[in-house]
């Protein structure tokens, strides 16, 4: 009997080297391919909604594990419930992230799933439950605030007990009213007011901190010495840095404004009275 053909034998070949493998051992033991998929299933994916600052504009997605080479990203709009992520690499032990973004960009909302198990070819059933990430709204990375107007307003779940501290100093901050270093978010608008105590020129990484889930967020602000350090009430202040100075707006019945200057109630009150 006379020899295979050449290509048979390569044939021959390739097949016993595939049955050995066992198609890699990637595909998580299920078959079906090296990439499987995801589905993320969003619970609690929304707390109050009374402003921009708590709207989901997004939900931002992250795969990742100890043997994946990087991670995989996806994103979905802020109105939906559930989403895909496909090309997940097949295997165990795969980590979920969620979190959920407003139109300004902070994250409002996260939470993560661990321990899942991909199969290829196939979609697992993930499901996320979220949790509040308290914010500062008045505040932004980079801002440049007097001292003596220095306030937080802070947004998280109702009822939310949160604490504020200067990471640059490692130090909790106590609002000048109440003495506490903790306040309660209100129960129908999510909003926390806390005025602190002294904090010092420079520049600061503030962090506000929930209680409830030990989820923070953080902001970087330059804070600058101003109005004689003397506090201002929340409502009043009204600064923003313009070429290198400052416009200054108090409101209290009308407006006055001083680029500049610092100057102080009892020379714009001796200014009227000049008139």
């Amino acid at each position: 009997m006379g020899s295979l053909p050449t290509y048979l034998k390569t044939l021959l070949i390739f097949t016993v080297l595939i049955s050995a493998c066992g198609g890699t051992g990637l595909d998580g033991g299920g078959g079906g391919g090296t990439y499987g998929g995801a589905k993320v299933i969003i619970n609690r994916s929304r707390g109050l909604e009374k402003g921009r600052y708590a709207k989901v504009e997004k939900y931002l997605v992250k795969v990742s594990s100890p043997d994946m080479d990087e991670e995989i990203t996806a994103e979905f709009d802020g109105g939906t419930r559930y989403g895909v992520v496909e090309g997940v690499p097949a295997g165990k032990d795969r980590h979920l992230e969620v979190t959920a973004v407003n139109p300004d960009g902070k994250t409002i909302r996260a939470g993560e799933r661990g321990g899942i198990t991909v199969y290829g070819g196939k979609v697992a059933d993930v499901e996320v439950t979220m949790e509040a990430v308290p914010i500062f709204v008045n505040l932004k990375d980079g801002n440049t605030v007097p001292s003596a107007r220095l306030a937080f307003q802070i947004f998280s779940d109702p009822n939310d007990v949160v604490e504020v501290l200067d990471t640059t100093n490692q130090a909790p901050l106590f609002d000048i009213a109440s003495g506490l270093n903790e306040i309660t978010t209100d129960v129908s608008t999510g909003i926390g007011t806390m005025r602190p105590q002294g904090i010092s020129p420079g520049e600061h990484v503030f962090r506000v901190l929930s209680k409830t889930t030990g989820r923070y967020s953080e902001v970087k602000v330059r804070v600058v010495d101003g109005m004689g350090g003397r506090p201002a009430p929340l409502y009043s202040a009204g600064y923003v840095r313009e070429a290198g100075e400052y416009i200054g707006v108090m409101r209290v019945g009308s407006a006055f404004g001083g680029r500049g200057t610092g100057t102080s109630w009892p020379e714009i009150l001796a200014q009227l009275l000049k008139k």
